[in-house]
């Protein structure tokens, strides 16, 4: 068996470890407070690169939509009589 003196200092260590881990501990609130501030950080630094994002995706949709409107009818108007295929070039 050990030493008494030695099974005291590993109380005396065990002790200080778990009172160390407790004042260590945040409250609630305070990891709740840190979170929002954390989100808040993030959320405005990524906003300006989503939103660049965004316009080069819709300006791609639009260029894609303006060349399908002049290329070619769309394929519902292949399928209608002669004279209904004309209203939608007469349309736009």
């Amino acid at each position: 068996m050990a030493a008494p003196s030695m099974c005291r200092a590993l109380r005396t260590r065990r002790r200080r470890l778990v009172a160390r881990t407790l004042a260590s501990r945040s409250r609630p609130q305070k990891d709740f407070l840190m979170g929002g501030i954390a989100a808040a950080v993030s959320k405005t630094a990524a906003a300006p690169i989503e939103r660049v994002k965004l316009l080069i995706q819709n300006q791609v949709r639009r260029q894609r939509a303006h060349s399908l409107d002049r290329s070619r009818p769309l394929p519902l108007a292949r399928s209608l009589p002669p004279p209904a295929r004309s209203l939608p070039a007469r349309a736009g």
